[in-house]
């Protein structure tokens, strides 16, 4: 069942969500345009680095794979639409004053 759920979480990740700093492609920031996938590719290890370190707070490895599995999923996601409203945010807010 794990193993599963683990490739569903794959597809999930990387065929359907978004890049979560589309919004930002192209706009000036900081003097220079910015690159929503080389921005995807630098934060993308810190993502996986901050749901990783989330959900073992309440999940213990090795008790139960697949709600672990499903737990990094879900928190995943949440972290990207969060990001992906930040950037929308920024990318409004620089459009507006720049």
């Amino acid at each position: 069942m794990y193993r599963i759920i683990a490739l569903i979480g794959i597809y999930i990740r990387t065929c359907v969500l978004p890049n979560p700093f589309a919004p930002l492609d192209g706009v000036m920031l900081f003097g220079a345009p910015v690159n929503a996938d080389m921005a995807n590719l630098i934060a993308e290890s810190f993502i996986h680095l901050s749901v990783y370190n989330f959900v073992g707070r309440f999940y213990h490895r090795g008790s139960d794979p697949a709600f672990g599995s499903i737990s990094y999923m879900v928190c995943y996601v949440l972290a990207v639409f969060l990001l992906y409203g930040v950037s929308w945010f920024v990318s409004f807010v620089l459009r507006i004053v720049g």
